[in-house]
């Protein structure tokens, strides 16, 4: 017997959003011509994660990639089956967006002490995390919103500054970091230790004074 092109199983089309931004799921339909029975991804294309039922291709959010720093292009085959022979392969691609991730708190800042006249220093950029971010903070804004005059943060995320003999003995601090569109914040304590020195007399010079005169010492 003879058959034509035409008797052989063939992918038509793969309908479905192609383009979608960051943490978004994929749906795709494969369509096959008269006589086509199963439906199949290509194991040596596909991306993590997708799966086929019947002719529907599903790519949940979960699976997708979560920072992507610009388009990103993903390509991968599907083919089909008569039941006695498959399909050429039919390439599809997927582009994913990217979209700006909030930074988030990994884990609560500790708290910390610090002794009056000695320089304190703390890095508190590990308790945060952004997954837009692959400059270890810098690409982000680090400010603190309530504290000790005696306290800043640096444009990495370290904490530092000399306690003064004012200082109280707990001091609350609130670290902020931002992307310039999300922001997070947490809250640490400060213990302050170390003696209150009181004021010192500096030395006085020698004066001479003439008899009967006044003489102002400052």
């Amino acid at each position: 017997s003879s058959f034509t092109t035409s008797d052989c199983p063939a992918v038509t089309s793969v309908t479905g959003t192609r383009i979608r931004n960051e943490d978004t799921a994929f749906t795709l339909t494969v369509n096959g011509n008269a006589g086509v029975t199963s439906y199949f991804l290509d194991p040596a294309t596909r991306p993590a994660g997708m799966t086929l039922s019947g002719a529907n291709i599903s790519w949940p959010a979960a699976s997708t990639p979560d920072a992507p720093t610009s388009n990103t292009d993903y390509t991968f085959n599907v083919y089909v089956s008569d039941g006695t022979r498959n399909s050429a392969l039919f390439p599809v691609t997927l582009t994913v967006t990217p979209v700006n991730d909030a930074p988030v708190l990994s884990a609560p800042i500790p708290d910390n002490s610090a002794t009056k006249g000695n320089l304190f220093t703390y890095p508190v950029a590990g308790y945060f995390s952004d997954i837009d971010d692959s400059n270890n903070g810098s690409n982000l804004t680090w400010s603190i919103t309530s504290g000790p005059s005696w306290l800043g943060i640096g444009s990495t995320g370290t904490v530092s500054g000399t306690p003064g003999d004012s200082a109280l003995a707990m001091e609350s601090v609130t670290v902020r970091v931002s992307d310039g569109e999300f922001a997070v914040s947490d809250t640490f304590v400060v213990t302050v230790g170390g003696t209150n020195v009181g004021p010192a007399l500096a030395a006085i010079a020698n004066q001479t004074v003439s008899e009967d005169a006044i003489v102002d010492v400052s």
